[in-house]
């Protein structure tokens, strides 16, 4: 019993070492080039000019760069498959903040009516640049936006 013990737990480490090896560069891949913000604050409502501002003031110089966007979940209707995925939108660019990679390019940001997708959401829903996605929210509001270019993360 003795010996099938410490052969059971040295199997558990040397698996818990295996896992975190091969984990870690793939969090520092994501916490140092695509996520390269150092906090995230939520607010219960949309703040105004005048509340962004009063915010900006109170953080003082510990706050060197900020962007404010509206985060959200929303559906996506495209290539006849529907799926849930995560929005952030902006009027400025997020690139400071976010490193939105295209191979060895950054795509490029937005304008009205255009969208920057993920690999992924692409590959499920057979899209490609040019094509047109239709958004819809919970209330069943709808926006149809034209995707001009395919990000990796």
């Amino acid at each position: 019993m003795m010996i099938l013990g410490i052969g059971g737990c040295t199997a558990l480490l040397l698996t818990g070492f295996g896992i975190r090896d091969s984990i870690k560069p793939i969090v520092d891949y994501q916490y140092e080039e695509i996520d390269i913000y150092d906090a995230s604050v939520t607010f219960r409502k949309a703040p105004d000019e005048e509340a962004r501002g009063e915010f900006l003031a109170v953080g003082g110089d510990r706050i060197k760069d900020a962007v404010f966007l509206y985060t959200g979940s929303m559906d996506v209707a495209a290539g006849g498959k529907t799926q849930s995925v995560n929005i952030e939108v902006s009027d400025t660019p997020i690139d400071k903040f976010v490193g939105l990679h295209t191979g060895e390019t950054a795509p490029a940001w937005p304008g009205n009516g255009e969208a920057v997708i993920d690999y992924r959401l692409a590959l499920d829903c057979g899209l490609s640049v040019g094509e047109s996605i239709t958004l819809s929210d919970s209330d069943l509001n709808t926006l149809t936006v034209t995707v001009t270019d395919i990000f990796d993360n």
